[in-house]
């Protein structure tokens, strides 16, 4: 297994018909018989492409995904001995529509050959087809809820979850109804031992509960003070850090004032040069903390599972030292010229891919926000992606903006969460998210966009949560307003921002038109936009 795909650039020579290699002591030229066979998948944590010049002198490539499923069933009957043609060809359209709604809703998991022969090797033992599907084939592919419910949904909406069940009936395990290399673990309900067997389980294994497993207790215990975490002190108690000084008012005036100064530079030379704008700086009340606090014990538990599945593609090792005692190399190492292995060269390690992201989510804040539960699933969403990106260390900005509250404020920026802020407590104020009157969406994410653009970090995302088209005084709509929307997206997707759509309202279509089908979501139960927001910044990485 080669981990660098720069390694291979090395056997670019080797590659062409009449190559060579040029080792230290002698060349060697490429055997007429010669053939390289190099395989990569795709979708694995950990996969890299393969370099563009090695692509194109492999002379021929396949690709390869699940067999027909006469292959399938071909294979399975070799390997497991099992000839029901009916149970095999009901598990092989299980195992393809499986395999396809991952690949549609980009689920990283994978449904293939090694599951279609578990899963047939386990039913031709006597086990329950639908149990099995879970433990086989589902787990294997995700254990998130959400993503599950969604494989579960294909196989409900093709007809195979009653067809499995129907199966089930027929082929039910033994006709004893006992499967003799299934072992049974049962834990009796008061805990207490008992030497009796039950005869209907007399291949069990009866396991008595512990004393100390009863119940759950967030205090320290005596006993295990000499165990250590990432929590706790080497006494079991806990650690407390130094919280950051608050943000003093001076402060915040003048990170306002510095806000309200680039936005307005910002829109300088474009349509809306001459609309009277301010951006605002929201304060958070202690009625918001506890809105705040409310929301997010009903998010968290999904938010801590997204967090725990993306920090592992967060840990990356960057190197740019030189390695030495290398063949051949960008340095000559002089201390090492009488080395007999001929390892005079020093190079530079690669440095491995390190995801690097940043994240704004402009909230449309238009008086229509407030029908149908919009908002609210706004602010969820709001709190969601925050509380996300800041647990695996991504820059976020929240914006929300308004248009025509007065003659004086034409345009109204609310800035919720900045990413140069100092202040902790913004986040509470993200429960003062309104819907308010109308929308300039061009100036909003020229605005936005300008902000995201100067960060550091090589992927820039910007998600609009939205629920129509742009309108406002006194001729902001219409043809007029999707132009400028369109040469807006257009002018900063060339400097390398990426834009998402999230259409809540009736106009998906129009959305859809304004920032391509591919780049919008169709968000029609609003109870999921928060998780669909979330999955969607935690495929970036």
């Amino acid at each position: 297994m080669i981990r660098d795909a720069a390694v291979l650039m090395a056997l670019n020579s080797a590659l062409e018909p009449d190559g060579s290699l040029n080792l230290p002591t002698r060349i060697a030229h490429r055997h007429p018989d010669f053939i390289a066979v190099i395989t990569t998948n795709r979708g694995y944590n950990g996969y890299r492409p393969l370099n563009e010049a090695l692509r194109d002198r492999v002379q021929h490539a396949e690709k390869l995904d699940l067999p027909p499923k006469a292959v399938m069933m071909e294979r399975a009957k070799a390997k497991t001995g099992y000839q029901s043609e009916n149970v095999l060809s009901l598990l092989a359209e299980t195992i393809m529509l499986l395999d396809e709604t991952a690949r549609a809703n980009a689920i990283k998991g994978v449904a293939g050959m090694r599951s279609y022969i578990f899963w047939v090797d386990a039913v031709a033992s006597g086990a329950p087809v639908r149990s099995t599907l879970y433990h086989k084939v589902l787990y294997k592919i995700t254990t998130d809820p959400q993503e599950l419910a969604i494989l579960e949904q294909a196989l409900v909406s093709h007809g195979l979850t009653d067809k499995l069940e129907e199966l089930d009936i027929i082929c039910h395990s033994h006709p004893d109804g006992e499967n003799s290399e299934v072992m049974e673990l049962h834990i009796s309900g008061n805990g207490e031992y008992s030497a009796e067997t039950d005869k209907a389980d007399k291949n069990a294994i009866r396991l008595r509960k512990s004393a100390d497993s009863e119940g759950h207790s967030d205090t320290s215990s005596d006993k295990n003070s000499d165990v250590s975490s990432n929590d706790n002190g080497e006494n079991g108690t806990p650690v407390y850090h130094e919280l950051d000084k608050p943000v003093s008012n001076e402060q915040k005036r003048e990170f306002r004032k510095q806000l309200n100064k680039e936005v307005r530079q910002s829109v300088q030379g474009s349509c809306h040069e001459d609309i009277k704008l301010i951006v605002h700086r929201p304060e958070a009340a202690a009625q918001d903390r506890e809105e705040y606090n409310s929301m997010i014990a009903t998010l968290m538990p999904v938010i801590r599972e997204l967090i725990r599945k993306t920090n592992p593609l967060l840990e990356h090792e960057v190197s740019a030292e030189f390695a030495k005692s290398q063949l051949y190399g960008t340095k000559f190492c002089a201390d090492q010229a009488a080395s007999l292995d001929f390892r005079v060269f020093a190079r530079k390690r690669p440095p491995e891919e390190e995801p690097s992201l940043a994240v704004a989510l402009r909230i449309d804040e238009s008086a229509s926000m407030s029908a149908f539960g919009r908002l609210d699933a706004a602010k969820q969403a709001a709190v969601a992606l925050y509380e996300f990106c800041t647990g695996c260390g991504i820059p976020i900005m929240v914006y929300g903006d308004t248009a025509d509250r007065s003659k004086l404020e034409q345009m109204s920026v609310y800035a919720y969460v900045d990413f140069e802020s100092k202040d902790a407590d913004e986040k509470y104020a993200l429960m003062n998210i309104q819907a308010r009157s109308n929308n300039r969406d061009g100036m909003a994410l020229r605005i936005i966009s300008d902000r995201l653009f100067k960060a550091p970090q090589r992927t820039k995302v910007i998600i609009s949560i939205s629920d129509g088209q742009p309108k406002a005084m006194p001729d902001y709509t219409g043809e007029k307003a999707a132009r400028d929307m369109k040469d807006t997206l257009q002018e900063y997707r060339r400097k390398g921002i990426q834009f998402l759509a999230a259409a809540i309202g009736q106009d998906k279509e129009a959305i859809r038109e304004l920032y391509g089908a591919e780049n919008t979501l169709d968000i029609t139960d609003l109870k999921q936009l928060p998780a669909r927001l979330v999955q969607v910044i935690a495929r970036f990485l």
